[in-house]
């Protein structure tokens, strides 16, 4: 095999490997606007109410003695805010 023929090969499938990775990504992206579109038109609530709803309580039992009463409302209440 000559070498200009070799190099036209790897031209060829360098072509076909970044077309495939390319389209591959382009669907990819489609299927995720998609999806989030149809998100938008009907939204799904992955939570119930009564998840939501209900309040963690930690008990005092398992805390240790030196834990800050303030440390353990404050992470309390950024739980809650998140969910």
């Amino acid at each position: 095999m000559a070498v200009s023929s070799v190099l036209a090969e790897a031209a060829y499938l360098l072509l076909v490997g970044m077309t495939v990775v390319y389209g591959f990504l382009a669907l990819m992206i489609l299927t995720i606007k998609l999806v989030e579109r149809l998100d938008k038109k009907w939204p799904v609530s992955l939570v119930s109410n009564s998840a939501t709803t209900m309040a963690v309580k930690p008990t005092t039992d398992s805390l240790p003695v030196n834990e800050s009463t303030s440390i353990v409302v404050a992470i309390t209440a950024a739980i809650h805010q998140y969910r």
